[in-house]
């Protein structure tokens, strides 16, 4: 069996409001840099809030969020 060298990343949101809470734990984990969407910090980190306006036909309302 062949052995593998793999290191640690993250992809995606992570469901917590302080950044620098997470930043530091991710630092601390992870063996690649990543960027983490704090999707409970602010609406505007969610990926729907971020990827939408692309979208045809989608309003988006910060409002309401």
């Amino acid at each position: 069996m062949p052995e593998f060298h793999y290191i640690t990343t993250h992809v995606g949101s992570v469901p917590h409001p302080s950044a620098d809470a997470i930043v530091h734990k991710l630092v601390e984990t992870l063996d690649a840099p990543a960027w983490p969407q704090l999707s409970r910090r602010t609406f505007r980190e969610n990926m729907y809030a971020q990827y939408s306006p692309a979208l045809p036909a989608i309003v988006e309302d910060a409002a309401k969020e």
